[in-house]
């Protein structure tokens, strides 16, 4: 079994506050970082975007690369249904009207995709669990355009969720019947994906992120933004560290993070409540703001380069 595409896909990830890149290395069955990158910026307008990811293709030598990405929009809306077996073509309008029901925008205007992630049998009745994804179809214009101004090939746009879970299901052993929730903490935002299996079954993003960590320490101890973010690089907000004249910014982010744990304990708690399953077996913690010291104990776990490599992981075609 061929497990990896003849031409393989680099992943590009286009995020709130850098552009970042893998290529992978393949054969035998096994996977390596070929090639990875990253560029950072301040304000993540066009034209900044456009002067990274130029960066990025010029030392990369990314330049006619056929590229996978993931597509950011708070609009963005990823959910599972059971919808009654039909034929394909009758499945493809079946799932544009129930779009309807959670776009908040028109369906006329937006890119709606969709998964059959599994069959129920209850009697005579066969039905369809269904993944759909629905985003405006500008913002899916817009990242295109971006991308291939920088000389590059797009060849498919996926959600965060199902690029994390390739990264992070690589070397993992998944039960079908496990429920695995992955936490990505971006800059800008978290989002909460729960999985049963290697299907996603929940998707939720929260707005908070990395950057209100930084505004908390700014706001505790009147620094500039740039000089709280430099400190926050540096604090362990473990449950073991304490005293010493970081206490107050340690205190102020463990505040932010309090709030953050509550609300994938909400995320969580709503996906038991809509499934009845009882466990959630693991939580995964990645996105940037995993790197921060003590985290993985506060929030009772390759950081920043999962989605880029989940999305370089993904079949050409």
């Amino acid at each position: 079994m061929r497990l990896w595409p003849r031409e393989s896909l680099a992943g590009i990830e286009v995020g709130s506050s850098a552009v970042k890149f893998v290529r992978l290395r393949t054969g035998h069955r096994r996977v390596s970082i070929q090639q990875a990158g990253l560029v950072e910026y301040a304000e993540g307008d066009d034209r900044e975007i456009s002067r990274a990811l130029a960066t990025l293709v010029q030392e990369g030598g990314l330049q006619g690369q056929a590229v996978a990405t993931v597509i950011w929009d708070r609009s963005l809306v990823a959910r599972s249904v059971v919808l009654p077996k039909m034929p394909d073509d009758e499945l493809a309008e079946a799932v544009r009207w129930e779009a309807r029901k959670h776009l908040s925008f028109p369906v006329e205007e937006a890119v709606v995709d969709y998964l059959v992630t599994g069959e129920i049998h209850e009697g005579v009745a066969d039905r369809l669990e269904v993944l759909f994804v629905g985003v405006p179809r500008e913002a899916v214009l817009r990242l295109v355009r971006l991308l291939e101004g920088a000389r590059l090939r797009v060849k498919a746009v996926d959600t965060n969720p199902l690029a994390l879970r390739n990264a992070c299901f690589l070397n993992m052993p998944t039960e079908a019947d496990e429920n695995t929730a992955i936490v990505d903490l971006g800059a800008l935002r978290m989002e909460v994906a729960v999985f049963k299996g290697r299907h996603l079954k929940l998707s939720r993003t929260v707005e908070m992120g990395g950057e209100h960590l930084t505004r908390a320490i700014q706001e505790a101890l009147h620094l500039g933004f740039q000089e709280a973010e430099a400190l926050k690089r540096k604090l362990d907000v473990g449950p073991q560290a304490s005293g010493g004249e970081m206490e107050a910014a340690r205190a102020a982010v463990r505040e932010v993070l309090d709030r953050m744990v509550l609300e994938v304990q909400r995320s969580l708690d709503f996906y038991k409540a809509q499934t009845r399953e009882r466990e959630i077996r693991r939580i995964v913690l990645t996105g940037g703001g995993a790197l921060l010291k003590g985290i993985r104990q506060h929030m009772d776990m390759g950081p920043r380069l999962s989605t880029a490599m989940g999305l370089a992981m993904r079949p050409a075609a």
